[in-house]
């Protein structure tokens, strides 16, 4: 007797076997692939700055040296990274409000680990 698969059903057989491994003494299966998390993380993950006033975030994770792969919008704040500590400050326009983002990626190929730090400025 031909048992036939369909696409769907083939595709869950491929995706299993690419997650688990067993070995020939009859071990249970083991998770292969990528490790859960692995990416960069910032502390704090975000930040509110005011006017002229400089925050200090931590990146930590994947590879050095990190760089900054998106600037924050430059009417509200500016982004600097040395080693693993991001500084964001606030433009010294003290009536511009709003938010913005910046995004930092770290030195592995590909893909690079990458965190977005959001901004809030407030006047």
């Amino acid at each position: 007797m031909t048992r036939r698969m369909g696409i769907v059903g083939g595709l869950s057989v491929v995706l299993a076997a690419g997650l688990l491994s067993c070995s020939d003494a009859g071990d249970p299966p083991t998770q292969t692939g990528p490790p859960a998390g692995g990416g960069l993380t910032a502390a704090p993950a975000s930040v509110t700055v005011a006017q002229g006033q400089a925050r200090v975030v931590v990146i930590s994770g994947g590879i050095q040296p990190y760089v900054i792969a998106e600037a924050p919008d430059g009417s509200l704040a500016t982004a600097a990274i040395t080693s693993d500590t991001l500084t964001i400050t606030g433009v010294t326009v003290a009536s511009v409000s709003g938010s913005t983002s910046v995004k930092v990626k770290d030195s592995s190929t590909p893909p690079e680990k990458e965190v977005r730090v959001p901004i809030t400025k407030v006047p």
